[in-house]
């Protein structure tokens, strides 16, 4: 933490009395926080000027943040729509795959059939010339 004093020049002191005012600037990891240190001494004015700064610093820094945020969502928007686009092409293809995958499936089993009435005929033939 670094502490100053500030004191009005010799010609204001006469004015001002001995009024001495310490300013307090706050660094390292409590500068993170944002918190004004105010002393008794502070006059009203100065307390109001250190409100306004932070207030004003805190509100340029959250519009910061919120404009780095939004520039993120807008990225991660147009990332998503092009997932979205991939994900209906693939489902595309899914379900032409499946039904191709049906047809194929579906003259599995008429060949079968077939096969199978090709096969007994050929075994009536076969016990037919037997039998003869």
């Amino acid at each position: 933490m670094v502490t100053s004093d500030v004191k009005p020049p010799s010609s204001q002191n006469k004015l001002c009395g001995t009024v001495e005012k310490t300013l307090k600037t706050i660094t390292s990891s409590e500068m993170n926080k944002r918190d004004i240190a105010y002393e008794p001494s502070d006059d009203i004015e100065t307390h109001d000027l250190k409100k306004r700064n932070s207030t004003a610093t805190l509100d340029q820094q959250k519009r910061e943040l919120y404009d780095s945020q939004e520039a993120h969502l807008k990225a991660l928007s147009l990332d998503m729509n092009e997932l979205h686009s991939m994900g209906v092409a693939i489902e595309c293809a899914l379900d032409t795959q499946n039904e191709q995958l049906c047809s194929l499936s579906n003259q599995a089993i008429e060949l079968s059939e077939q096969h199978k009435m090709v096969t007994r005929r050929a075994e009536r033939l076969c016990q037919d010339k037997i039998n003869w």
